[in-house]
């Protein structure tokens, strides 16, 4: 009699023991590879900019921390370490390209226009030479673009475009283009950005990473015969904005968005994995149990 009732009241102890390291085990899985992942995100989205060696050196530890759980897991035969360093594993694999994307489609480009230097009431026909460190030029009244001597370059199937940004002097040389991608026709029909809205008269400048907005530039100078500067052609691009300060909150804006969106959907996705993870290893165990009874 003594026995069975140890037996009985043991049995209920032991169930609420199994279940609360359960949900630990759940827990653990779940949360500390999104927390990793989320935090790789953010450290490159708003800190890579200041602090590049930090960031680095802390996703170097982070992957040190995955590859001794793994291999403890490996050499000890420590199933929930392997598996745990294998989620850390997954969890950098996405995050670091993740968060490279958005510093340098986002954030790099919101920094650069914040530090830049910026420009106001600047004339068409300003040497480019003068406005070489510039970032963001807002024109004077006299400019607009010149849509009916635009150009589209064709290059490894996308259109590069280009129309003159001109002022009052016809005769004066095009320092000024703005430019865009897949956003006019071969010749004319020029309708990148804010090309065509009213006020719109401000440049956020496009840094090349090849010449083929200055090929363009050139084609265009040569089919419609425009002035030709002197000495060699220098051009500045720019993408054509009424707000290059509502441009500059779309980066930011849109930085967060994708942090924020991203480390929603990795913990609805660890939360899956994890449970899933979870219930098969403790049915492993329970089978395994009940094996060893009999």
């Amino acid at each position: 009699m003594f026995s069975q009732s140890g037996s009985h009241e043991r049995t209920p102890l032991l169930g609420d023991v199994a279940r609360k390291y359960r949900i630990l085990d759940l827990l653990a899985i779940i949360t500390l590879p999104w927390l990793l992942f989320t935090l790789n995100v953010c450290m490159f989205t708003f800190a890579f900019e200041d602090f590049p060696v930090a960031v680095w050196v802390l996703v170097g530890m982070s992957i040190f921390i995955a590859v001794l759980l793994m291999i403890s897991g490996l050499t000890f035969g420590l199933r929930a370490n392997l598996t745990l360093g294998y989620l850390l594993a997954i969890a950098l694999g996405v995050s670091i390209p993740l968060g490279l994307f958005i510093y340098h489609r986002y954030i790099s480009e919101y920094w650069r226009l914040e530090d830049g230097e910026s420009y106001s009431n600047v004339s068409p026909v300003d040497l480019s030479s003068w406005r070489s460190d510039a970032e963001v030029l807002q024109f004077d009244s006299s400019a607009t673009v010149s849509i009916n001597h635009s150009i589209g370059f064709v290059k490894a199937g996308q259109r590069y475009c280009v129309a003159p940004v001109i002022g009052n002097q016809s005769t004066a040389p095009a320092y000024y283009w703005a430019a865009g991608i897949e956003c006019c026709s071969l010749r004319g029909g020029f309708t990148c950005d804010d090309v065509g809205k009213s006020g719109a008269r401000s440049g956020v400048v496009v840094h090349e990473g090849d010449d083929t907005f200055a090929l363009a530039a050139k084609m265009a100078v040569s089919i419609y015969d425009l002035p030709l500067q002197a000495g060699s052609p220098t051009f500045i691009f720019v993408r054509w904005t009424s707000d290059p300060h509502a441009l500059k909150l779309d980066l930011w804006t849109g930085s967060i968005l994708w942090a924020w969106i991203s480390s929603a959907v990795y913990l609805l996705l660890s939360g899956i994995i994890g449970s899933v993870i979870v219930r098969h290893r403790y049915r492993a165990a329970a089978a395994k149990s009940l094996v060893a009874l009999k």
